[in-house]
C-alpha cells in the first residue's frame, strides 16, 4: 500500500518589508510542525535577509511543502 510520505524540508516564502508584491523563497527549511513558531522563523529569514540589506514582514509569509508518496 502507497502512503503519503511527510517532507523533511519545506519552503519559506516571505514578503519583502515594504512591498506586497516582491517575494523572497527560503529553501530547505524544517516542515515539522513544531520547529518553531511564524515569528521564530520570520527572525531567522531576517538574519540571513540582513547580509544583502534587506528584511521581510510576517503578513503573507508562508511555509509550503510537497508530500511525495512513499510505496
Amino acid at each position: 500500500m502507497s502512503t503519503w510520505a511527510n517532507p523533511i524540508t519545506a519552503t519559506l516564502k516571505v514578503h519583502k518589508a515594504g512591498s506586497t508584491t516582491e517575494t523572497v523563497a527560503i529553501n530547505g527549511v524544517n516542515a515539522d510542525a513544531n520547529a518553531g513558531t511564524p515569528e521564530t522563523f520570520l527572525a531567522a529569514a531576517n538574519h540571513l535577509l540582513d547580509i544583502a540589506g534587506m528584511s521581510a514582514t510576517i503578513t503573507g509569509m508562508a511555509r509550503e511543502f510537497k508530500q511525495g508518496v512513499s510505496e
